[in-house]
């Protein structure tokens, strides 16, 4: 989904309060950045941003239903934050870890049948 993300970012773009022009990803980006590890409303990025509350809600579903995000309701509002990673994936997806890792032993149980 998140190529789809990138494929939309040459029709798709978004003025900030002051003028100035953004494209689709770039924004999702910005977004992203905004967010950080932090749970925020839409309106709290739009006014850190400084764009309209639709345009940042608009790129935020898009977000979401691509998994980026992940809403969670607090009272009326959702607030949206970047999913957390687990632990044992900086272990177990990089060869360099792997690569540190020694064996000192093993021991091999067999069933008396």
């Amino acid at each position: 989904m998140a190529e789809a993300l990138s494929a939309q970012t040459s029709t798709y773009i978004f003025t900030f309060d002051n003028g100035e022009k953004i494209k689709r990803k770039q924004l999702a980006d910005l977004i992203i950045k905004t967010i950080g590890e932090d749970k925020k409303h839409t309106s709290q990025i739009a006014n850190e941003i400084g764009m309209n509350y639709q345009s940042v809600f608009a790129v935020i579903r898009t977000l979401e239903t691509a998994e980026i995000l992940i809403s969670e309701k607090h009272n009326r509002h959702n607030m949206y934050k970047l999913p957390m990673r687990c632990g044992l994936d900086t272990v177990f997806n990089h060869k360099k870890n792997l690569d540190n890792f020694k064996i000192k032993s093993k021991k091999i149980c067999r069933l008396k049948g």
